[in-house]
């Protein structure tokens, strides 16, 4: 009754029974009372009626009252007031009854003591308290139960029918009270489908009531829309007073919304596994101590290790920021390059690092290739341009060398021919002097120095027509011109009268032969059937016109020169007929001895220089991709080749091989017998090359002493079979220096590439030249095969 404020009602009409009770509850401080008076039972039964008491103190013998009865119309006004009757030493009978009909407790009015007063009173209010603090804690529990939205709450009877159904569990599962309570909540709540869900609430049931305690489980409902719904309940059992179970309360929590965020965690988390199982790139994570705590399948073929051999291990690598470059060392010894990048990270809720490393070994292998490459084509290009150098002093050297040859054979040729004319033309002169006076003998010589003046005419004429590049075999294997020459003219003319007229002017020429067609079509034919010099061609023809047959002849590529010859007005063809490949042009108005003569020999001039143009980039352009040597391919070429022939390979998808081919100790060959030796050697390796592949085989010098062949559309078994055949060739030879003879061996690498495959040409190189590298290290003077 502490820290309570106790309002008591006494009905009472003993002046002096009132005023002990007012001395005894006054003197009380905790708790504090408060007392009315009422003398009357009317008085005091209105004063009840207005509220607010805690406790009546009822005199059963009042005026106008009948014992029992006052205390009838008391209870019946407030039920909830407790009374405490007062009544005579005697009158116990009285007492019990009153207590029968619903009196608190009672007392003795002869006996009536503070102790007795205060003690009676907390006996009688405190019930009173209780039930007030119990009905407001059920108050504060419904308003609880019913206010919570989140969380469901469901009474159930032993057999499984709802009994109370709260506001939760109404938004939770869509149901209403009214539509759930009364029911079976396995027939509503549980899915036909789910024994699982069915097999678990039973067997927590089972456990409720055996062990009277509470437990917990996840189990799967289904919502009124039909949607599954997972809640974590946990069901507790309801006793009643004696403890026995009496039903079951189970209070729900929806957690669908973090189940379906848990499976869409598993699927992300399996998806990002996934990942980064099949990522091409190692994946390592590493504490912050160093200490290597996962790796996946890419970082295990990038080690050459097992998981299980490098978790728990030194991971061995600072952690630089920004992309940084790490050389590893396999378990069978092999380098590897990887780039390495990380990010901080968290790993089993401490913090890390996540490690992506790529392997960019056979990059660093192209690197160095493409340098090596690029100092090769350096230094081709330099020697390209050295030796282009050389060619135009040689040519320079050759052209002086050909104008003085040119001058002594036509000096030494044409000498005997000039020295008749001219010995009988000094002669006649020394008679005409001696017969000056003889007309008849005067004139006899005059004839004959006319006759020899015509013959050094035509002399000189022929030495002018001469052309230097037309020779002949003399003794001693030396070519000297050929003064005896034939001038063979192909005359494309349909036009009788103009051929005449040009035959008539060549007839006067001697070496010259004529031939004649009328139309492109003849023509044609005939230059396929003959040996032709010069074609001489009239622009308009029947079957067509000159520049259709120059883009024939272009077709054809023959490389004879052509003079046009155009009718008046024609001038503007001119131009066109030049840029279609014509060597001259030449209108038929001025169609002369010496124009004629003029155009021939410049056509003729300007298809040497075009012969001799072209020889010039052949030689150019194999320079630029033989080696001078060999002979062979250079290194250039060669990569140039590789590539497309991979391309070509992966077009088609056949197979393509290749062999490198490094001879062995060859330094000792240059530092034994000095290096024209060695050269003579690389010489004769190219000739055996060559001799061994097939030509439809690309054979490469690829640098040094070592040797490349790509073999196209061929199978790794045949190419095992020739680079064996030539590798006894090489060991079966006498190479011979002076009087002493050596012998060589050749160690040879061979890898495939499949059509199928998505390979660059440099790894196809680096697998060859891994092969040569086992070949090597094999004790030499053998071919191996690459196996990845």
């Amino acid at each position: 009754m502490e820290d309570k404020h106790i309002k008591v009602l006494a009905i009472q009409d003993e002046p002096k029974m009132t005023a002990a009770i007012r001395r005894t509850l006054l003197r009380e401080k905790s708790p504090s009372f408060d007392i009315e008076l009422a003398d009357r039972l009317s008085s005091g039964l209105e004063r009840l009626s207005g509220g607010g008491i805690d406790i009546v103190l009822l005199d059963l013998m009042l005026p106008g009252s009948q014992r029992l009865d006052t205390l009838d119309r008391v209870l019946a006004h407030s039920t909830k007031v407790p009374v405490v009757v007062l009544t005579a030493l005697g009158e116990e009978a009285l007492a019990v009854k009153a207590l029968q009909r619903g009196a608190q407790d009672y007392l003795f009015k002869a006996q009536l003591d503070s102790n007795m007063l205060m003690r009676t009173m907390q006996c009688a209010i405190e019930p009173k308290w209780a039930d007030e603090a119990s009905h407001e804690t059920n108050l504060f529990l419904q308003n609880t139960l019913e206010s919570s939205s989140s969380i469901s709450i469901m009474f159930t009877d032993l057999e499984g029918n709802i009994l109370y159904w709260n506001k939760g569990a109404e938004e939770i599962f869509g149901y209403k009270a009214e539509e759930i309570v009364g029911r079976h909540k396995t027939n509503i709540l549980y899915p036909d489908d789910e024994e699982e869900t069915k097999r678990t609430v039973e067997e927590v049931r089972s456990f409720v009531l055996k062990n009277k305690q509470g437990t917990s489980c996840e189990i799967i409902e289904i919502a009124k829309d039909g949607r599954k719904l997972w809640i974590n309940v946990n069901i507790t059992p309801w006793l009643d007073q004696n403890g026995k179970v009496i039903g079951i309360l189970g209070i729900g929590q929806d957690t669908t919304e973090r189940k379906h965020a848990e499976e869409a965690l598993r699927v992300s988390e399996a998806r990002l596994k996934q990942i980064i199982e099949k990522n091409a790139d190692a994946i390592i994570v590493v504490d912050r101590d160093g200490i290597v705590q996962f790796v996946n399948p890419a970082a295990e073929s990038l080690f050459g290790r097992e998981a299980k051999n490098l978790q728990g291990e030194s991971f061995g690598f600072p952690m630089v920021a920004g992309a940084t470059e790490i050389d590893i060392v396999r378990k069978d010894g092999e380098r590897a390059t990887a780039e390495m990048r990380f990010v901080e990270t968290e790993w089993e809720g401490k913090s890390a690092f996540l490690t992506s490393l790529r392997d960019i070994t056979n990059r660093k292998q192209m690197e160095v290739s493409l340098e090596r490459a690029n100092q090769d084509l350096k230094q081709s290009m330099e020697e390209s341009r050295t030796a282009n150098q050389k060619i135009l002093q040689q040519q320079k050297s050759v052209i002086e060398e050909e104008r003085l040859k040119v001058l002594l054979q036509m000096a030494g040729a044409t000498a005997h021919e000039l020295n008749q004319p001219l010995m009988g033309l000094l002669g006649n002169i020394q008679l005409m002097r001696l017969n000056k006076d003889t007309p008849e003998k005067l004139a006899g010589h005059m004839d004959i120095v006319e006759e020899a003046g015509q013959r050094i005419t035509d002399i000189i004429r022929k030495i002018q027509d001469i052309r230097h590049y037309d020779t002949k075999p003399y003794p001693g294997g030396t070519p000297i011109i050929n003064l005896d020459q034939k001038l063979n003219i192909f005359i494309v003319e349909d036009s009788v009268e103009d051929f005449e007229r040009i035959e008539t002017i060549l007839n006067t020429h001697t070496g010259i032969t004529l031939s004649r067609a009328t139309t492109i079509k003849d023509a044609v034919q005939l230059l396929d059937n003959g040996h032709v010099d010069l074609i001489l061609l009239d622009h308009v023809l029947p079957d067509g016109n000159s520049l259709d047959f120059l883009r024939i002849m272009d077709e054809k590529v023959t490389g004879i020169p052509v003079v046009v010859i155009t009718a008046h007005g024609d001038e503007m063809v001119a131009s066109q007929v030049i840029q279609a490949g014509a060597h001259d042009y030449l209108p038929k108005e001025r169609v002369s001895d010496q124009s004629l003569s003029r155009s021939i020999n410049n056509a003729l001039e300007k298809g040497r220089l075009k012969r001799e143009i072209k020889l010039a980039m052949k030689k150019m352009v194999e320079m630029s991709t033989r080696d001078d040597l060999t002979g062979l391919y250079n290194r250039r070429y060669f990569m140039e080749a590789l590539e497309r022939e991979v391309a070509r390979a992966g077009r088609y998808e056949f197979e393509i091989v290749l062999c490198m081919a490094d001879l062995d100790h060859f330094k000792r060959i240059n530092d034994t017998y000095g290096h024209p030796v060695g050269d003579r050697v690389l010489s004769e390796i190219g000739r055996m090359l060559k001799k061994c592949f097939r030509q439809s085989d690309l054979v490469c010098r690829y640098g040094g002493e070592e040797f490349a062949v790509i073999l196209p559309n061929t199978r790794i078994e045949e190419a095992r079979t020739v680079g064996e055949r030539f590798r006894e060739m090489v060991a079966g030879y006498a190479f011979e220096y002076e009087e002493a003879q050596f012998q060589m061996t050749v160690s040879i690498g061979i890898a495939k590439l499949d059509g199928s495959e998505s390979k660059t040409p440099m790894e196809l190189v680096a697998k060859a030249d891994e092969a040569l590298y086992r070949a090597k290290g094999g004790g030499r003077n053998r071919v191996k095969v690459y196996r990845s």
